[in-house]
């Protein structure tokens, strides 16, 4: 199905026809708010597709952590958020003074529509949905972080029982994931739930993430120092092994060796100070490692990276969705990625990026090469543009959600 979303209703519940005047005050929820993670990316995204739908948008958390956010993107949630409400401690478990302050926040709000996010948090979606009587649903975020002796040879990250028995008992209305992959793996995982596990796919802010022009590309790579002629890749995100940036070393010296002009590989990103050393180390075996690889660290800008590159490059074992791939896409880079979460989503292969099987740097390498080609990577790139700007838009994003919110069997209480 080549859309954003793939809602389907939800098995024995009474289906709702959308008003065209109303308007859902919509609260999110999560326990912890990080303005640098992909997290909250997708949920400031969510929220400005929100508002572009006429809803009023809450936000609800323990803490926001501005730590390395530059000032916009730190107040975006000021900016597309009514109201929000920090509760020191607030937790996966509820608390009775939690509850209390909750409830009361939802009162003056008139809040009629609840969406937690991390399924450890799906408890209080549940009593909310329950006590509240309001829709509710729940977006799982997957992650895994591991050493490398852990990731080598993984390619998913499993429930644990505990886990799954938590999210059969307290199942909301519909719980979003944002890929075929997550949706295929928890509905084998909880089995009991699986007519409520909706995919919404992540979307981006396409006003903001769209092709440079010729100007602005020469700017980007002046500003990074990067020469007019060398090959470029860039991956941005946790700075991990599980991400594959062995192979992507791998591949990179392999690629390289056959190339002129030169390629670089940019990595944006950071991790634990003991596996940041342990990556370094690992690429950086010689003098000429040093001109080649590149690790800039954490950047809360990362538009200008995208715009200097070529080709983005994801061999993630685990993965999500990767997010960062459709902002690329969206910018003119062709994907080069393995099949994890998100990538049957986003790519199609040899349309609008390339895909390499798992643990194959000889792959990845034989994709470098290919994209080196200036045709087929212009090819490619218009690909990737199209499917970016048709399928991940912002507005069919938070329609999406809505839809569940109308299809949920919680009556809205406050419909203006």
């Amino acid at each position: 199905m080549n859309s954003l979303a793939e809602v389907h209703p939800m098995a024995g519940r009474p289906q709702k026809t959308a008003s065209a005047k109303r308007t859902r005050h919509v609260m999110f929820l999560m326990c912890k708010t990080d303005c640098n993670d992909g997290i909250y990316s997708y949920c400031m995204t969510l929220a400005a597709g929100l508002k572009e739908q006429g809803c009023k948008v809450y936000f609800v958390t323990s803490a926001i952590y501005e730590a390395g956010a530059d000032e916009e993107r730190v107040g975006q949630v000021d900016r597309l958020c009514d109201e929000v409400l920090c509760i020191p401690g607030l937790g996966n478990k509820p608390r009775l003074s939690d509850w209390r302050t909750i409830r009361a926040f939802m009162r003056r709000n008139d809040i009629d529509s609840v969406n937690v996010h991390g399924l450890g948090m799906i408890i209080w979606g549940r009593l909310l949905s329950l006590f509240a009587r309001v829709p509710v649903v729940a977006t799982y975020h997957p992650s895994f972080h591991a050493g490398k002796l852990d990731v080598v040879g993984k390619t998913n990250a499993s429930l644990s029982m505990p886990a799954r028995a938590v999210v059969c008992a307290f199942a909301v209305d519909a719980i979003v994931v944002l890929s075929e992959e997550t949706r295929a793996q928890l509905a084998r995982e909880c089995r009991p739930v699986a007519h409520r596990i909706q995919k919404v796919v992540g979307a981006i802010d396409e006003g903001r993430f769209h092709p440079p022009t010729a100007e602005q590309r020469r700017i980007s790579r002046e500003r990074l120092q990067l020469g007019e002629r060398e090959f470029v890749c860039l991956q941005i995100g946790r700075l991990s092994w599980n991400k594959g940036i062995d192979l992507l070393v791998q591949a990179t010296r392999k690629a390289g060796a056959a190339m002129d002009p030169p390629i670089r590989a940019i990595l944006v990103g950071s991790g634990t100070d003991e596996e940041e050393q342990e990556i370094r180390d690992y690429a950086y075996q010689s003098d000429k490692d040093r001109s080649v690889f590149r690790f800039d660290g954490f950047k809360s800008d990362v538009l200008s990276y995208y715009w200097a590159s070529d080709a983005f490059v994801l061999p993630s074992r685990v993965e999500g969705y990767g997010l960062v791939v459709v902002e690329g896409m969206a910018t003119g880079l062709v994907p080069v990625r393995t099949p994890g979460g998100g990538a049957s989503d986003q790519i199609e292969h040899g349309e609008n990026g390339l895909l390499v099987d798992f643990e194959d740097s000889d792959g990845l390498a034989d994709a470098l090469l290919r994209l080196h080609d200036e045709a087929e990577r212009a090819r490619l790139a218009q690909g990737a543009i199209r499917k970016a700007r048709r399928d991940f838009t912002k507005q069919a994003q938070a329609r999406s959600i809505l839809e569940l919110f109308d299809q949920a069997s919680g009556p809205a209480a406050s419909l203006a």
